[in-house]
This record gives structure tokens, C-alpha cells and sequence, in this order.
């Protein structure tokens, strides 16, 4: 038979603890904290959005010009290739002194000048389906010489309107005071009276076209200059083609 176990001895100094209870955890309560206020985002994407739109703003501006600009372009040169426009003609083709007295100082280092005259224009209107339009007409005539650079009278005229294919010959008269020094003084009366005197006149105008339905376009600055001519030639009915100048800009001849 199995020999029964004995119980172990407990070692000396041996002390059983009470028995340790054990309490329920408590649980920490929750402290609701107060939300902080949220804040709103960077205005970046606004600031996107803004220059979006004045990109697309410039964008669209842009087209509508090139599209404006390319309009006014075929518009022109519809009008160019229907009604075919031209510049009217100038020339020069009387010029009638009734008066022209040169007094002499006492010295004859200087002399007065007084005339009185009749300048005439020839103005053609090469057109065919357009009407020109003249605003006030102003005339000048000066010598042609540096050392004869003097005024031999200024005149004007009103404006008119001049029917496609017209021709129109302006009698402006003109007149001047003037003192002369130097050479001028003693040349001119000379030159003068044996048509030798060389002239320049120049027309400055405003000129518009029009049709015949009423439409009208313009008017721009125009100044025609005839060069060189001398009292001799005009007198034998020799005109010269004047030079027409546009905005102050070139001449066309």
C-alpha cells in the first residue's frame, strides 16, 4: 500500500497575511473642454479664383479686339477693291497781280512791299462713285528763292462739296504787306517785272469722301504744295502737278 503524504511544514517565521481585497477601479470621468473656434481657411483659392477670372477677362478682350481689327480690315479692303479711291489733283493755273509795288527805303537797304492779286487752283476729282468733300480752303504764295523767302499773299475760301469726275478751278485773292531786307529788296521789284520771280504756293485744306446715298468719311488734313514755278510759265498757261501731303506725314505726288 502507498504510504500516505504528509502535509509540508511551513517554514519557521512563517506569517499568513490577511486576505487582500480587492476594490472596483474607478473610472475617471470625462471633462467636456470647450470646442476652440475654427478658423476660415487662407484666402488662397479665392485669390485663384480672382485671377482666373481677369486671365479669362483678358483673354476674351483680346480676341474681341484681333476680331475687331480683322473686321475693320476686311471691311476696308472691300471698300478699296469696290470703289477703287483716289486723291484728288491739284495744279497751279493763274496768278494775276493787279498791284505789286515795291517802295524803296531812303537808303535802299530795305524796301515795303504791297500786292494785291488773284491766285487760281485747279482741283480734280478723279472718282468715279465717290464725292469730295472740302472744308475751308486756306492759300498761300512765297517766293521760291531762299534769298526771295517772302510772302506774296495769303487768301481762303469756304468749304464745298466737289461731285465724282468734277473738275474746279478756286480764284482766291490774295494779298500782302511785307518788309524786305538784303537782296530781297533789291531783286524783287527786278525779277518781277521781267517774270522771272519763282513761286511756291500751298494749299491747305480738309478733305472727306462721300457717297452718294449720304455716307461720308473724314475729313483729314491735307497740305498740296506746287513748287517752282515762275510768273512767266503761268502766264503761258504751263501748270505743274502739285504734291499732295497726308496728316502731315509724306507727300504723294
Amino acid at each position: 500500500m502507498s504510504q500516505p503524504i504528509k502535509p509540508l511544514k511551513k517554514p519557521p517565521g512563517y506569517r499568513r497575511e490577511p486576505s487582500i481585497i480587492q476594490m472596483p477601479l474607478e473610472v475617471p470621468e470625462l471633462v467636456a473642454y470647450p470646442r476652440l473656434p475654427k478658423h476660415a481657411p487662407p484666402p488662397y483659392p479665392q485669390r485663384r479664383r480672382r485671377r482666373n477670372c481677369c486671365c479669362m477677362c483678358c483673354c476674351y478682350f483680346i480676341l474681341f479686339l484681333i476680331s475687331l481689327i480683322l473686321l475693320l480690315i476686311l471691311c476696308g479692303a472691300i471698300f478699296f477693291l469696290w470703289f477703287h479711291p483716289k486723291l484728288p489733283v491739284f495744279r497751279l493755273t493763274s496768278l494775276d497781280f493787279t498791284k505789286f509795288a515795291v517802295t524803296n527805303s531812303p537808303d535802299g537797304a530795305s524796301a515795303t512791299l504791297n500786292a494785291q492779286g488773284t491766285l487760281g487752283v485747279e482741283m480734280k476729282n478723279p472718282n468715279k462713285r465717290l464725292k469730295m468733300v472740302y472744308g475751308r480752303t486756306k492759300l498761300e504764295l512765297r517766293g521760291a528763292r531762299r534769298s526771295e523767302d517772302l510772302r506774296l499773299g495769303k487768301g481762303s475760301v469756304g468749304g464745298f462739296v466737289q461731285k465724282p469726275g468734277n473738275v474746279r478751278e478756286l480764284k482766291v485773292r490774295i494779298r500782302s504787306k511785307e518788309e524786305l531786307f538784303g537782296k530781297s529788296a533789291r531783286n524783287v521789284g527786278y525779277r518781277f517785272k521781267r517774270k522771272k520771280l519763282k513761286v511756291n504756293a500751298e494749299v491747305k485744306t480738309r478733305i472727306g469722301i462721300g457717297f452718294s446715298g449720304g455716307w461720308r468719311a473724314g475729313p483729314i488734313k491735307v497740305t498740296v504744295r506746287c513748287k517752282g514755278l515762275s510768273l512767266k510759265h503761268i502766264s503761258d498757261g504751263t501748270s505743274r502737278k502739285c504734291h499732295v501731303k497726308l496728316l502731315n506725314l509724306f507727300y504723294i505726288s
